[in-house]
C-alpha cells in the first residue's frame, strides 16, 4: 500500500510545501528579492520535523512546489537528502501581480531573514 493510498506521506509532503511558500517565498516575493535558497536542516528545524529530511528534500527537489510556488529551480548544491543540501530557485513572476519593475541590479540580499546590500538577490534561511 503506497502513500496515495493512506495520505500519510502525501499529506506531509504538501504540509511542507505549503510551509515553504507562506514561510519563505512569499517573504521573499514581498520584499523584491529574486533568488531563494533553502536549505533542508532549516527547513526541517523550523517546521518541528523528525527524522524527516528526505520528506523536506523530496517537497523541495518536486515538480508539484515549482508550480505551487511559481520557482524555477537553478540548483542543489550537498548530499542529498541530508541537512546541508541546499536548493536554490528563481522566484518566477506571478501572473496578473503587480511586481515591481525590474532593475539592472537586484535590491540586495537577505540572510536570515536581514537585508544585506549585495549584487546578487538571495533568501537564505
Amino acid at each position: 500500500m503506497g502513500a496515495e493510498s493512506t495520505g500519510g506521506a502525501v499529506k506531509l509532503a504538501d504540509e511542507i510545501r505549503s510551509f515553504l511558500i507562506r514561510r519563505w517565498i512569499d517573504t521573499a516575493r514581498a520584499a523584491g528579492t529574486r533568488i531563494v535558497k533553502l536549505r533542508v536542516g532549516d527547513v526541517h528545524h523550523a517546521m518541528g520535523l523528525r527524522m524527516r529530511q528526505a520528506a523536506v528534500a523530496g517537497a523541495l527537489a518536486s515538480r508539484k512546489f515549482e508550480a505551487m510556488a511559481n520557482v524555477r529551480p537553478i540548483s542543489v548544491e550537498g548530499q542529498m537528502p541530508g541537512a546541508n543540501c541546499v536548493f536554490t530557485f528563481e522566484l518566477l513572476p506571478v501572473a496578473g501581480s503587480a511586481d515591481r519593475p525590474e532593475s539592472p541590479e537586484p535590491p540586495g540580499k537577505m540572510i536570515a531573514g536581514k537585508l544585506v546590500s549585495s549584487s546578487e538577490a538571495a533568501w537564505r534561511i
